[in-house]
């Protein structure tokens, strides 16, 4: 594999569904998987971009799901997915515990104990004060804000 290869980013698309599902979010590398939206989960963006492969510093960011929950979670630790009752569904990217390379956006994660949802952001200011969101940590950093 040639080195421009292996420092290959993908894009990570954010999905939201609506009210009447509680605002729940899914984050895919998969344009396939649901693309402009599928149902109830509606395409808001690309959230941010990363390494499709493990090079140099880089760990796996994992992806869960609770059904019971209808709840995605994603995590450099993979111990914390079948801890808290998810199914592993592999890795979405790689992401840096620290800034490397293009990688110096913080990706922060929220979690919505009301509606059991986890939220991803790299933008801190996303989430509006008075919400039920609260923070639970930085899970690594990625490579900046995507467009629409």
């Amino acid at each position: 594999m040639a080195d421009n290869e292996l420092y290959s980013v993908l894009p990570i698309y954010r999905y939201c569904s609506s009210e009447k599902t509680m605002y729940k979010h899914f984050y895919t590398n998969n344009w396939g998987e649901i693309g402009h939206g599928n149902g109830d989960m509606h395409y808001e963006k690309i959230e941010f971009l990363a390494m499709r492969y493990q090079v140099g510093s880089v760990i796996p960011l994992y992806r869960g799901y609770n059904s019971e929950r209808n709840d995605h979670f994603y995590t450099t630790d993979k111990n914390e997915i079948t801890k808290n009752g998810y199914r592993d569904e592999g890795i979405l990217c790689y992401v840096s515990l620290t800034p490397f390379k293009d990688m110096t956006s913080k990706l922060y994660r929220y979690y919505n104990p009301k509606t059991s949802d986890h939220f991803y952001t790299t933008d801190a200011n996303e989430i509006p004060n008075g919400s039920d969101y609260i923070f639970e940590k930085v899970c690594g950093y990625v490579i900046g804000q995507g467009g629409k």
